[in-house]
């Protein structure tokens, strides 16, 4: 049974490569869009990419983004 993860953009296409044997995945390829709702996974040290499409990547992480725009800006 697959469960639909939510209803962004592609999470049917995360869903199927869950559901299916590994070999099986070059069938559902990420999305070639902006999925609009990223989730991170580090593909290395200092990269993080969108599970769900290709333009989903950024260096750093997400916290290091999070913490920098809740920090007050201090040169004001």
């Amino acid at each position: 049974m697959v469960l639909l993860s939510g209803t962004g953009r592609y999470r049917w296409r995360t869903d199927a490569r869950i559901a299916l044997p590994a070999a099986l995945m070059r069938l559902f390829p990420k999305g070639s869009e902006d999925c609009g709702d990223h989730q991170w996974y580090r593909q290395d040290d200092r990269t993080f990419r969108c599970y769900h499409c290709e333009p989903g990547e950024r260096p750093g992480t997400p916290e290091e983004d999070r913490a920098q725009r809740r920090a007050p800006d201090r040169d004001a």
